[in-house]
């Protein structure tokens, strides 16, 4: 009688051959996910974007499953679903932040500070506001050194840090008590 062996190194192949494939297949969701968005294709968008995001943490590729996040956060906020935007954005940043991503952890906080706006919380995106700055201030490459492309459905950069800094100057003078 033949036993099969465990943890043969075939085995090993098979499993990276495996985790390759996911990885494909993952990414391949991200990208049906950004071009829902583009067609402006909300819960179709948001659902592959939950896939991908599923595997990518299953592979424990934390940048990709940050984008995925994003993308599942902008969807909720473009449909007007801001407190169930935060969580998802909110873990977006921090992963973002983790893997020293900054450019894609500026934007969402940028995302964020609108989330808050939207639900009337003037003293969260003046704290999300000021986050963002900070990341900007000790990450100034982030404004010439354009990372974002695959966040293409939010403004440029520097656009986005060009309405940081107003959204904030304006939430400061209307609410002096939260500066």
């Amino acid at each position: 009688m033949i036993t099969p062996l465990e943890n043969s190194p075939l085995d090993d192949d098979d499993d990276e051959e495996d985790e390759e494939e996911m990885a494909r297949d993952a990414k391949e969701l991200f990208g049906t996910a950004l071009y829902y968005i583009s067609d402006g294709q909300w819960l179709e968008s948001r659902a592959a974007a939950g896939e991908a995001r599923d595997i990518f943490d299953q592979l424990n590729m934390a940048k990709e499953s940050a984008e995925a996040r994003l993308v599942m956060g902008f969807v909720d906020y473009e449909l007007g679903d801001f407190k169930g935007a935060l969580p998802m954005l909110a873990s977006a940043q921090q992963q973002f932040s983790s893997v020293g991503c900054k450019a894609q952890q500026y934007a969402t906080l940028y995302l964020l500070a609108y989330c808050h706006l939207g639900l009337e919380k003037p003293s969260k995106a003046i704290y999300t506001l000021k986050l963002a700055q900070n990341v900007l201030k000790t990450n100034p490459e982030i404004l010439s050194d354009s990372q974002n492309s695959q966040i293409a459905f939010l403004p440029d950069i520097k656009q986005v840090s060009e309405t940081i800094n107003l959204m904030l100057s304006e939430l400061e003078a209307k609410h002096p008590e939260n500066s």
